[in-house]
């Protein structure tokens, strides 16, 4: 019981350093564009280095026109990530903050690393289960989704908008999954930082 009570009181603790409101379908389009902007820049390079990997592509050159397009669609995409680059340069270094050193300064870490600390081992698996590893998986499979949709794009422009509706609804399906697994951890990615820290402190320590 004890155990049970302690696991409840560190669950308590990062529910109460959420914030009170938080907009699900903003943040999932946020980075869902980022995502695939950043898919656009990697796969687009790709594809003008090894044109080969794209099914438009397949006879290894490319024309000019195609050339143009997708240049311009990789510096638009190049463009649109550094509009946001001290954004995203902000998230990259609070995430590795939390895997560095335990966030003292934050004001539920103390409160859920000692409950953790005496919860039992079981208890803080299921805590890492739920609050640090399901958001991650979610935040990958956004990630990923996402970059489908961007090879997507990439293809319809060597191809100069020539596809199918099967790759169509392949892309938009992509892009329906990625917005639901950003959307589906919205909410845990908010507390996230305090969670992994908290349990790396609790088990393995710094």
């Amino acid at each position: 019981m004890t155990g049970r009570s302690a696991y409840a009181d560190a669950v308590r603790w990062l529910r109460a350093a959420r914030p009170r409101r938080v907009a699900r379908a903003r943040f999932a389009r946020r980075a869902f564009g980022a995502s695939v902007a950043a898919g656009v820049v990697v796969l687009g390079a790709l594809g003008l280095a090894s044109p080969s990997l794209y099914r438009a592509g397949a006879g290894g050159r490319l024309r000019d026109l195609q050339v143009a397009a997708l240049v311009a669609a990789v510096v638009a995409a190049a463009l649109a990530l550094a509009a946001n680059g001290r954004r995203l340069a902000r998230l990259a270094r609070r995430v590795q903050e939390a895997l560095r050193r335990p966030l003292e300064h934050e004001r539920a870490f103390e409160g859920v690393a000692s409950n953790l600390a005496a919860a039992p081992q079981r208890m803080r698996t299921r805590f890492a289960l739920r609050y640090v590893w399901t958001p991650a998986l979610l935040a990958v499979a956004g990630v990923t989704f996402a970059f489908s949709t961007a090879y997507f794009v990439v293809d319809a422009i060597l191809a100069r908008g020539l596809v199918g509706w099967g790759q169509l609804a392949f892309a938009v399906g992509n892009a329906a999954l990625s917005l639901a697994a950003f959307g589906a951890g919205a909410v845990r990615f908010a507390t996230w930082r305090v969670a992994a820290s908290a349990h790396r402190d609790a088990t393995t320590g710094y």
